[in-house]
């Protein structure tokens, strides 16, 4: 019934909101790991007048199930955005400073943290979409290229991980 928002274009913010089906704030969860300005994005203006996003993002994915919010970060890479020959070019570097993806987990109820959950096959510079099938995770990383238009080892996979608590 209720309904669980984290914000992706707020510089510097990882964050949690909490409303009832009528839209009504229950709670706003405001998280400082230390990652915040490292996952953050930025507007960037082209000279054509068009923005994009650049930097990292503070969540690749937020899933609730079994009273619990799961909220995959640390992939999808640092993003930026140039404007070459007359038009936008879009790179990806890994995130700097980070191993490797990982999923916050919270009580859906209260928002408390209860654990980060390492996936050491959380490539930083892959985004992945998070899905949640009873107690297991599904990571699925769709087709994606390199810079140089080479298929990006890791992509178009399906992980499952299985929570042990």
């Amino acid at each position: 019934g209720n309904i669980y928002l984290m914000p992706t274009g707020k510089k510097n913010t990882y964050s949690i909101e909490k409303y009832d089906p009528e839209m009504n704030p229950i709670w706003v969860l405001d998280i400082d790991d230390g990652l915040s300005a490292l996952l953050s994005p930025e507007r960037k203006v082209f000279p054509n007048r068009t923005f994009d996003m650049t930097g990292g993002q503070p969540c690749q994915g937020l899933q609730v199930a079994g009273g619990k919010i799961y909220v995959l970060r640390g992939t999808g890479g640092i993003v930026r955005m140039e404007w070459e020959d007359n038009r936008k070019k879009r790179y990806t570097d890994p995130i700097k400073g980070l191993k490797n993806g990982f999923v916050d987990v919270f009580d859906a109820e209260t928002g408390r943290h209860l654990r980060r959950l390492q996936g050491e096959f959380l490539q930083t510079d892959i985004g992945h979409n998070l899905a949640v099938i009873d107690d297991d995770l599904y990571f699925i990383a769709p087709f994606q290229r390199n810079d140089d238009n080479t298929v990006k080892k890791g992509s178009n996979t399906i992980t499952r991980a299985v929570i042990a608590d």
